[in-house]
């Protein structure tokens, strides 16, 4: 379809099994950390792809795609780790969290661009540091579509910070993000913003 990367969610079934899956809890009340991958995939009713299934499809891959893994658990992080050190050469990532200590902690332990998933609307920042605090290099802010508007846009890039929108819904959202001049959207719509530009 044209778009330049791909968002996906890591998290651990109960025995430790990296999958790539985004609710945290299954429509019948199972939270997926306390099932294996099997009886997930028996709950909704298709198969649930692995870290190691994303691994084999970058390598056979010819494009240098960027992959934005968002660390769903904590725990999950070392797997994600270990896979973006394997593949770098191989793909883009950008590995994000709402878990900013998570992000943190990778943002210190290896150069892969990282980025905080935020769903509030901060108050008026005081610089970079107020953005994303001082230490390792954490260069984007992954916002919620709902939290966000172009003012909050403009004073975090003038900082020096990506910014990235997830959760816009319609046609309009996407119009009025692509006004804004951010640098990725988050969407299960792309044919929103691809048609505008071609």
């Amino acid at each position: 379809m044209g778009v330049d990367g791909i968002e996906t969610d890591v998290c651990l079934t109960a025995n430790g099994v990296p999958i790539l899956f985004h609710d945290r809890v299954t429509e019948n009340g199972c939270e997926v950390s306390s099932i294996s991958q099997t009886e997930l995939e028996d709950i909704v009713g298709h198969s649930v792809p692995t870290l190691d299934d994303l691994e084999q499809l970058i390598v056979r891959s010819e494009t240098h795609f960027l992959w934005n893994l968002e660390v769903k658990q904590p725990d999950a992080l070392d797997a994600t780790l270990s896979l973006v050190r394997r593949l770098r050469n191989r793909a883009r990532f950008l590995i994000t969290s709402f878990w900013h200590p998570v992000v943190l902690r990778a943002a210190i332990e290896t150069d892969i661009d990282c980025g905080l998933l935020v769903c509030h609307h901060p108050l008026p920042s005081l610089g970079r540091a107020g953005w994303l605090g001082s230490g390792p290099e954490i260069g984007t802010i992954v916002w919620n579509f709902e939290r966000v508007d172009a003012s909050l846009i403009s004073d975090s890039a003038r900082c020096g910070v990506r910014n990235f929108v997830y959760g816009a819904i319609t046609p309009r959202d996407h119009a009025k993000l692509a006004s804004w001049g951010i640098d990725g959207v988050i969407t299960d719509h792309p044919e929103y913003l691809l048609s505008r530009s071609g």
